[in-house]
Protein backbone atom coordinates (compact mmCIF):
# COMPACT_ATOMS: atom_id res chain seq x y z
CA UNK A 1 0.00 0.00 0.00
CA UNK A 2 1.18 3.50 -0.76
CA UNK A 3 0.13 6.91 0.49
CA UNK A 4 1.26 10.49 -0.02
CA UNK A 5 -0.71 11.72 2.99
CA UNK A 6 1.03 13.25 6.00
CA UNK A 7 -1.14 11.16 8.37
CA UNK A 8 -2.55 7.88 7.16
CA UNK A 9 -4.21 4.89 8.80
CA UNK A 10 -5.20 1.48 7.52
CA UNK A 11 -7.27 -1.30 9.09
CA UNK A 12 -5.70 -4.72 8.69
CA UNK A 13 -6.64 -8.34 9.28
CA UNK A 14 -5.24 -10.02 12.40
CA UNK A 15 -2.84 -12.15 10.36
CA UNK A 16 -1.49 -9.26 8.27
CA UNK A 17 2.24 -8.92 7.66
CA UNK A 18 3.59 -5.38 7.73
CA UNK A 19 6.66 -4.31 5.76
CA UNK A 20 7.67 -0.64 5.77
CA UNK A 21 10.07 1.26 3.57
CA UNK A 22 10.78 4.97 3.63
CA UNK A 23 12.24 6.39 0.42
CA UNK A 24 11.65 10.06 1.26
CA UNK A 25 14.81 10.61 3.30
CA UNK A 26 12.70 12.23 6.02
CA UNK A 27 11.74 10.70 9.38
CA UNK A 28 8.73 8.40 9.32
CA UNK A 29 6.83 7.66 12.52
CA UNK A 30 4.82 4.45 12.63
CA UNK A 31 2.40 3.05 15.20
CA UNK A 32 0.77 -0.35 15.00
CA UNK A 33 -2.16 -0.69 17.38
CA UNK A 34 -3.97 -3.88 18.30
CA UNK A 35 -6.97 -4.06 20.57
CA UNK A 36 -9.40 -6.69 21.72
CA UNK A 37 -10.54 -8.79 24.62
CA UNK A 38 -8.61 -11.98 25.33
CA UNK A 39 -10.75 -15.12 25.44
CA UNK A 40 -11.68 -16.40 28.89
CA UNK A 41 -8.67 -18.25 30.24
CA UNK A 42 -6.39 -16.68 27.62
CA UNK A 43 -4.55 -14.30 29.93
CA UNK A 44 -1.21 -15.27 31.39
CA UNK A 45 0.34 -13.81 34.53
CA UNK A 46 3.00 -11.29 33.52
CA UNK A 47 5.02 -8.50 35.12
CA UNK A 48 7.52 -5.85 34.08
CA UNK A 49 9.24 -3.51 36.55
CA UNK A 50 6.51 -4.01 39.16
CA UNK A 51 5.16 -6.81 41.34
CA UNK A 52 1.48 -7.59 41.89
CA UNK A 53 0.11 -9.98 44.51
CA UNK A 54 -3.60 -10.67 44.97
CA UNK A 55 -4.91 -12.62 47.98
CA UNK A 56 -8.48 -13.59 48.78
CA UNK A 57 -9.30 -13.65 52.50
CA UNK A 58 -12.20 -14.48 54.80
CA UNK A 59 -13.61 -11.63 56.85
CA UNK A 60 -11.32 -12.89 59.65
CA UNK A 61 -8.23 -12.57 57.45
CA UNK A 62 -7.72 -16.28 56.68
CA UNK A 63 -6.74 -17.44 53.16
CA UNK A 64 -9.79 -18.24 51.01
CA UNK A 65 -10.13 -20.30 47.82
CA UNK A 66 -12.58 -18.36 45.63
CA UNK A 67 -12.94 -21.04 42.97
CA UNK A 68 -16.12 -22.21 44.70
CA UNK A 69 -17.95 -20.03 47.20
CA UNK A 70 -21.31 -20.44 48.92
CA UNK A 71 -23.88 -17.84 47.94
CA UNK A 72 -23.92 -15.01 50.50
CA UNK A 73 -20.23 -15.31 51.41
CA UNK A 74 -18.60 -11.95 52.17
CA UNK A 75 -14.84 -11.85 51.68
CA UNK A 76 -11.85 -9.55 51.26
CA UNK A 77 -9.48 -8.99 48.36
CA UNK A 78 -5.98 -7.83 49.30
CA UNK A 79 -3.85 -6.34 46.54
CA UNK A 80 -0.16 -5.58 47.11
CA UNK A 81 1.91 -3.65 44.58
CA UNK A 82 5.62 -2.86 44.82
CA UNK A 83 8.71 -2.20 42.73
CA UNK A 84 10.13 -5.34 41.12
CA UNK A 85 13.70 -4.17 41.44
CA UNK A 86 15.35 -1.53 43.63
CA UNK A 87 14.62 1.69 41.81
CA UNK A 88 15.46 5.36 42.17
CA UNK A 89 12.34 6.25 40.19
CA UNK A 90 8.88 7.09 41.40
CA UNK A 91 6.06 5.32 39.59
CA UNK A 92 3.47 8.05 39.29
CA UNK A 93 -0.03 7.85 37.85
CA UNK A 94 -0.54 4.14 38.42
CA UNK A 95 -3.89 2.47 37.65
CA UNK A 96 -5.19 -0.74 39.23
CA UNK A 97 -8.05 -2.42 37.34
CA UNK A 98 -10.17 -5.13 38.95
CA UNK A 99 -13.12 -6.60 37.06
CA UNK A 100 -15.32 -8.96 39.05
CA UNK A 101 -17.34 -11.98 37.91
CA UNK A 102 -21.04 -11.35 37.30
CA UNK A 103 -21.96 -13.43 40.37
CA UNK A 104 -19.95 -11.23 42.75
CA UNK A 105 -21.00 -7.84 44.10
CA UNK A 106 -18.66 -5.05 45.15
CA UNK A 107 -19.04 -3.45 48.54
CA UNK A 108 -19.16 0.29 47.86
CA UNK A 109 -17.43 2.05 50.77
CA UNK A 110 -19.48 5.20 50.22
CA UNK A 111 -22.73 3.23 50.56
CA UNK A 112 -22.06 0.72 53.35
CA UNK A 113 -19.34 2.57 55.30
CA UNK A 114 -16.73 -0.17 54.81
CA UNK A 115 -13.29 1.34 55.36
CA UNK A 116 -10.99 0.20 52.53
CA UNK A 117 -7.99 1.51 54.39
CA UNK A 118 -6.84 0.66 57.88
CA UNK A 119 -3.69 0.30 59.95
CA UNK A 120 -2.09 -2.06 57.43
CA UNK A 121 -3.68 -0.74 54.24
CA UNK A 122 -3.37 2.25 51.96
CA UNK A 123 -6.12 4.31 50.40
CA UNK A 124 -5.94 5.10 46.67
CA UNK A 125 -5.75 8.75 45.71
CA UNK A 126 -8.89 8.22 43.64
CA UNK A 127 -11.21 5.24 43.28
CA UNK A 128 -13.93 4.75 40.65
CA UNK A 129 -16.37 2.01 41.74
CA UNK A 130 -18.67 0.66 39.02
CA UNK A 131 -21.20 -2.20 39.05
CA UNK A 132 -18.67 -4.83 38.00
CA UNK A 133 -15.26 -3.22 38.46
CA UNK A 134 -13.07 -0.93 40.53
CA UNK A 135 -10.46 1.44 39.11
CA UNK A 136 -7.93 2.66 41.70
CA UNK A 137 -5.37 5.38 40.98
CA UNK A 138 -2.25 6.07 43.03
CA UNK A 139 1.45 6.98 43.02
CA UNK A 140 4.19 4.57 44.08
CA UNK A 141 7.21 6.25 45.70
CA UNK A 142 10.87 5.29 45.45
CA UNK A 143 11.16 1.59 46.26
CA UNK A 144 7.63 1.94 47.61
CA UNK A 145 4.79 -0.44 48.29
CA UNK A 146 1.01 -0.08 48.35
CA UNK A 147 -1.46 -2.51 49.86
CA UNK A 148 -5.18 -2.08 49.22
CA UNK A 149 -8.19 -3.91 50.66
CA UNK A 150 -11.58 -4.45 48.99
CA UNK A 151 -14.75 -6.18 50.18
CA UNK A 152 -16.78 -8.40 47.86
CA UNK A 153 -19.78 -10.72 48.22
CA UNK A 154 -20.59 -13.95 46.34
CA UNK A 155 -24.19 -13.06 45.47
CA UNK A 156 -25.60 -14.98 42.49
CA UNK A 157 -25.34 -18.74 42.02
CA UNK A 158 -23.63 -19.89 38.83
CA UNK A 159 -20.28 -20.33 37.08
CA UNK A 160 -18.46 -17.14 36.11
CA UNK A 161 -15.11 -15.95 34.80
CA UNK A 162 -12.82 -13.85 37.02
CA UNK A 163 -10.66 -11.75 34.66
CA UNK A 164 -7.04 -10.91 35.35
CA UNK A 165 -6.25 -8.14 37.85
CA UNK A 166 -3.97 -5.55 36.22
CA UNK A 167 -1.83 -2.69 37.44
CA UNK A 168 0.00 -0.36 35.06
CA UNK A 169 1.59 3.04 34.70
CA UNK A 170 -0.89 5.15 32.77
CA UNK A 171 1.78 6.87 30.69
CA UNK A 172 4.54 4.25 30.50
CA UNK A 173 3.67 0.90 28.92
CA UNK A 174 6.95 -0.57 30.21
CA UNK A 175 5.57 -0.74 33.76
CA UNK A 176 2.79 -3.28 34.31
CA UNK A 177 1.75 -6.53 35.97
CA UNK A 178 -1.28 -8.77 35.76
CA UNK A 179 -2.55 -11.99 37.28
CA UNK A 180 -4.05 -14.91 35.38
CA UNK A 181 -7.83 -15.12 35.10
CA UNK A 182 -9.78 -18.12 36.37
CA UNK A 183 -13.22 -19.70 36.49
CA UNK A 184 -15.14 -19.36 39.75
CA UNK A 185 -18.42 -20.77 40.97
CA UNK A 186 -21.05 -19.55 43.43
CA UNK A 187 -23.11 -22.39 44.92
CA UNK A 188 -26.52 -22.17 46.53
CA UNK A 189 -26.47 -22.78 50.30
CA UNK A 190 -27.09 -26.42 51.21
CA UNK A 191 -26.38 -27.72 47.70
CA UNK A 192 -23.26 -29.82 47.14
CA UNK A 193 -20.42 -28.02 45.42
CA UNK A 194 -19.54 -29.29 41.98
CA UNK A 195 -15.94 -30.04 41.14
CA UNK A 196 -14.27 -27.30 39.16
CA UNK A 197 -13.55 -28.23 35.55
Amino acid sequence: MKSNKVIWSQDMADDSRVVLSNRSGKPLFVRILRSGIPPAGGEEADARKIQLRVRYLTMDGEALDVRNLVQGTDFLVEVEIKHQIRSTYRYDRMALTQIWPSGWEISNARMDEFDYSGNDYDKPEYMDIRDDRIYSFFNLGYWGKKKFLFRVSATYAGRYYLPAVRVEAMYDNEIYANTQGQWVEVSEPGRPREAMK
